[in-house]
């Protein structure tokens, strides 16, 4: 059954459903400080903003 969270990092809330079709499926893998780590779902934006600083940091530290 989806839930409302609220985000640790942000404060937003968003609705979680690890059960079903949940939003967060369907965004890459990034991965998490180790600060958040922990602390509960993260919502659509801190996750695209942290994928927006690891693909920037790939791009300036290529392997």
């Amino acid at each position: 059954m989806p839930e409302i969270k609220t985000c640790p990092e942000c404060g937003e809330t968003f609705t979680c459903d690890p059960q079903g079709d949940c939003w967060c499926k369907h965004v890459p893998t990034v991965k998490i400080p180790d600060h958040l780590k922990g602390q509960g779902c993260l919502c659509r934006c801190v996750l695209d903003r942290l994928l927006a600083e690891q693909t920037a940091d790939d791009k300036t530290n290529p392997s």
